[in-house]
């Protein structure tokens, strides 16, 4: 039996209807999630009382993990001082890889249905909401993971050279990656490395330059 219609505008209404769902429930499990000692830490070294070399210096760097994090939610303590409050930064982490993901797909429907298809893909386990309910990096870990494994699968299928938008997002996704969790930096290097390498066997050294970032 044949599809009929449109598939790519299926995905695009599924899509649509899925991010008012999604933000609520984020929101939603950002305020009922019990705080636990990891969120205290971080709410502890990003206080604003101390200055950012001090916190940079005599907090974040003794910890085992690089301190992007705190430097976002040490940024965003505006949005209040408890756990709950200072957790809506993963709302906006949210939206930014979002945004920054839908630049890395526009002007191509194949990589449109893909990029919605895999977006319903990796919303759906278990522990997404838990992580974007807790004030620690692994659902900046996630994001960065997820929009770093998107563009190097549109790079790769791209016929044509590299676009900058994709370098771009290539770039910043591979940033916050190395630059979030031990085991993030790890994962993100295992996942590269076979596209480069990939591309240095197929002599495409163009494809290979732009995954050596």
């Amino acid at each position: 039996m044949k599809l009929r219609g449109n598939p790519d505008g299926a995905a695009l209404i599924a899509f649509a209807l899925t991010i008012p769902v999604l933000l609520a429930a984020l929101v939603y499990a950002i305020m009922v999630r019990q705080p636990w000692y990891d969120e205290f830490y971080t709410l502890y070294v990003t206080r604003t009382d101390w200055s950012w070399s001090e916190a940079f210096a005599r907090h974040w760097l003794t910890d085992n993990h690089p301190p992007l994090f705190y430097a976002l939610s040490r940024a965003t303590s505006w949005l209040g001082q408890t756990v709950e409050a200072r957790r809506l930064a993963n709302l906006l982490i949210a939206v930014a890889s979002l945004l920054i993901a839908v630049a890395a797909v526009r002007g191509s429907s194949r990589s449109r249905l893909i990029a919605i298809c895999y977006f319903l893909f990796i919303i759906t386990p278990p522990p997404f909401l838990p992580l974007a309910a807790e004030l620690r990096s692994y659902f900046l870990s996630y994001c960065s993971m997820s929009v770093l494994v998107l563009v190097l699968v549109l790079i790769w299928q791209d016929e044509e050279p590299p676009k900058a938008v994709r370098k771009a997002v290539l770039t910043l996704a591979t940033l916050v990656a190395f630059n979030t969790h031990i085991i993030t930096s790890l994962i993100a290097g295992a996942l590269v490395l076979p596209f480069a390498a990939a591309a240095l066997f197929k002599r495409d050294y163009q494809r290979f330059r732009t995954l050596l970032i």
